[in-house]
């Protein structure tokens, strides 16, 4: 990460449920099963570890250990060869400013590759279908390392939440049971996945927690 002004979004990682993941299932509507809260015996836990290589302007990384209506705590600094360790799909984070700053955004697209310049200067660059969009010396640049472990208590547990692998029909029946006992109308329609009025009306019957303390962001996530 390089010449980033503002904080990164504040969020948590995208969610994962046994039967159900990011390969067959929407993004809006996996995010609405993890807050509904209705999939937890589902859900996929995942020890996540950041490790940082070395030390640039910036970079600090927030997280809200205490849940998201707490302030949040923040590690930043002499941050090279330090790692944290946490839940982050149920724990919100977000990344600091990242220098160098020049002044000025650089907006890519996921095409976007980072790479040595290669003239000798030592500088490395990213490129945007062929665009040069910025370079900068490698060392200035933060370098982080991500790591996941999915997590069981027990192998027993780990076989049995194997085989209660969800499909979208049990998405749609869990949701309509929680939805008539709250009185509300609404119901998953599995022909109407790629519908952004349903996806808005998901967002608002099982809305994201807005964590407290949380840096402005211009990007999305």
């Amino acid at each position: 990460m390089a010449a980033i002004d503002g904080g990164g979004p504040a969020h948590t990682d995208n969610p994962r449920f046994h039967g159900r993941d990011r390969t067959n299932t929407p993004m809006w509507l996996l995010r609405a099963m993890l807050w509904s809260g209705l999939f937890e015996e589902h859900e996929i836990l995942q020890a996540t570890a950041i490790w940082w290589m070395n030390d640039v302007d910036g970079g600090a990384l927030l997280y809200w250990a205490d849940g998201p209506d707490r302030p949040p705590h923040v590690h930043e600094g002499a941050m090279a060869n330090t790692a944290l360790l946490g839940d982050n799909h149920g724990m919100f984070h977000q990344v600091g400013p990242v220098g160098p700053f020049d002044g000025e955004p650089h907006l890519i697209t996921a095409h976007a590759e980072l790479a040595p310049v290669g003239d000798g200067s030592g500088e490395w660059a990213v490129s945007d279908q062929g665009a040069l969009r910025y370079r900068a010396p490698f060392d200035a640049i933060r370098v982080s390392v991500l790591w996941k472990a999915d997590v069981y208590r027990t192998e027993a547990e780990r076989e049995s939440r194997i085989r209660s692998a969800l499909s979208l029909d049990d998405v749609a029946d869990r949701f309509a049971d929680d939805l008539s006992a709250r009185g509300l109308d609404l119901r998953l329609d599995l022909t109407r996945l790629d519908d952004p009025d349903l996806r808005a009306a998901f967002a608002l019957a099982y809305p994201e927690a807005v964590p407290v303390g949380a840096l402005t962001t211009t990007a999305s996530y």
